[in-house]
């Protein structure tokens, strides 16, 4: 056989063969994370498990670009939030469910990011909520992180955020609207003293409007912070642990890269 035959010969063989490494090296993993069916403004937006890939929300749209940094391809499902973790995610159908706040009593249902000593990672969260008080420039109402002062009128807080549940616990009547900047509206108008909201949203209005934040300015002291996590269900985690790490790490690597873009997105 001369060489040029021998050649030929392993030529084709490499060609048929190639292929097989490649795909073995990059093979896709298809994953199915689920979400509540209710409007979560900016995590995930509509009332329906029904989801506008258009305009899905900050979390929505983040989450998918981990494929972009790990071969996996992400589809979702939106249903009520109880049967997301104590049905779909507890059962191993989805393999993810999103955005949870840590309780121990939900590490029955999936896994939460955990640091080498067992702990919540709190550095491989999607986002923390941190809600804070604004009000008008000038105004006497205060907050200590316990106790509101001089309040005459109600607080203002947007539709479905689940500040205004604490704060009617706390015992003050809640004056609810669309959105932030309806009740910075409703603050410069009187109608309310103060306005709870997502820090990073009523910051982000005011950075964008001089006018108004000309008149309100932020309480600097927290009502309530909570970091929220992506949940992975036990049975994904104890046969992809690797990968099930490194969707962790991608959505740290997300939020401190891309999070900002995202807010401009949506706000």
């Amino acid at each position: 056989m001369n060489f040029n035959i021998k050649f030929l010969i392993i030529l084709i063989f490499s060609f048929f063969c190639l292929p097989f490494s490649i795909f073995s090296q990059t093979k896709v993993t298809n994953l199915v994370f689920v979400y509540e069916d209710k409007e979560v403004f900016p995590g995930y937006l509509g009332n329906s498990d029904k989801i506008d890939y258009s305009n899905p929300g900050m979390a929505v749209d983040g989450f998918l670009m981990i494929e972009k940094i790990l071969p996996v391809k992400i589809s979702f499902k939106r249903m009520p939030w109880k049967r997301c973790l104590e049905s779909e995610l507890k059962n191993g159908t989805v393999d993810g469910a999103f955005l949870a706040s840590y309780k121990k009593e939900r590490e029955v249902f999936g896994r939460y990011p955990t640091t080498k000593d067992g702990k919540v990672d709190e550095s491989r969260r999607w986002e923390t909520s941190v809600y804070v008080f604004y009000k008008l420039r000038g105004s006497k109402v205060s907050w200590d992180g316990n106790k509101i002062f001089n309040l005459l009128n109600p607080i203002g807080a947007p539709q479905g955020y689940s500040i205004i549940g604490d704060i009617e616990k706390m015992g003050y009547k809640v004056d609810t609207s669309e959105k932030t900047f309806s009740d910075f509206q409703k603050l410069i108008n009187k109608r309310i003293d103060l306005a709870a909201e997502l820090e990073s949203q009523g910051d982000y209005v005011l950075e964008n409007n001089p006018k108004i934040s000309q008149e309100i300015e932020k309480i600097s002291v927290p009502i309530a912070s909570k970091p929220y996590y992506l949940m992975l269900s036990h049975q994904f985690y104890e046969k992809n642990p690797k990968l099930a790490e490194k969707i962790w790490d991608a959505v740290r690597d997300v939020r401190e890269k891309e999070y900002k873009n995202l807010m401009k997105k949506y706000f």
